[in-house]
């Protein structure tokens, strides 16, 4: 059985991903085509079921599988051959930094948010924490660490620009809004929410220059709201 589907496309080409799996195993590749003739322009393979998400710049894409590549879109060169340990990621607007989930041993283990050049795969600084994600414009990251502390920094310097008192044990996940003015903190995994929960409460809001609470606004009301992070990457709607 095979699954395709393109994972970008613009006006000009496509960038698609295959994989196969026959009796347990599993093929993948990945292959560039012009648009509207769809010529292959190359393909690249290899043996298992990676994860992929191109960039947002749209001059690379990232593929997880044992380690993080970053391969270029226009010719599927290899970037950066592997970041070892690295578990959830997310590259900034330009795909200049990246930001990954590393894990520093022991048990239970202990979670570490760092920040790599994309160029080169230089790891250029760390901080605590098992959730984090860049502002719209790159300049700044947020990392909710595992005292539940919610921490802004400067994406370049790493220098940090304020930190939260603890929140709620469930606090999950961290978000910028989409113009970068707030910081939203939300509660439980990422499942819609029921028709009589009261969706407020699993939210705060944080001004995200000066770490502020900011009071929490009007929320859409189930079922028009289908899960938290959906609302944190839209927010303000």
């Amino acid at each position: 059985m095979t699954d395709e589907r393109w994972i970008r496309r613009d006006g000009r080409r496509e960038l698609r991903h295959s994989t196969s799996h026959c009796m347990g195993d599993s093929e993948f590749s990945f292959s560039l085509h012009e648009l509207p003739s769809g010529r292959c322009l190359y393909e690249i393979g290899g043996d298992g079921n990676p994860g992929v998400l191109p960039g947002r710049s749209g001059r690379m894409f990232y593929v997880q599988q044992g380690g993080l590549e970053i391969r270029s879109t226009e010719t599927g060169e290899l970037f950066v051959p592997g970041l070892k340990g690295c578990g959830s990621f997310a590259p900034d607007p330009q795909d200049v930094r990246l930001l990954a989930e590393v894990a520093t041993g022991g048990w239970p283990p202990a979670y570490r948010m760092r920040v790599y050049e994309v160029a080169t795969g230089r790891a250029l600084h760390e901080h605590p924490g098992a959730f984090g994600a860049f502002s719209p414009d790159g300049r700044l990251l947020t990392t909710l660490d595992q005292d539940k502390r919610v921490r802004v920094f400067e994406s370049e310097s790493g220098r940090e620009q304020w930190a939260s008192a603890p929140q709620h044990a469930r606090a999950t996940y961290a978000f910028f809004s989409r113009d970068g003015s707030q910081v939203l903190v939300a509660d439980g995994w990422d499942h819609p929410a029921k028709e009589d929960q009261d969706v407020r409460a699993m939210f705060r809001f944080f001004d995200a220059a000066t770490g502020g609470p900011v009071a929490t606004p009007a929320l859409p009301p189930p079922p028009a709201l289908r899960g938290i992070t959906q609302i944190c990457h839209r927010w303000p709607p």
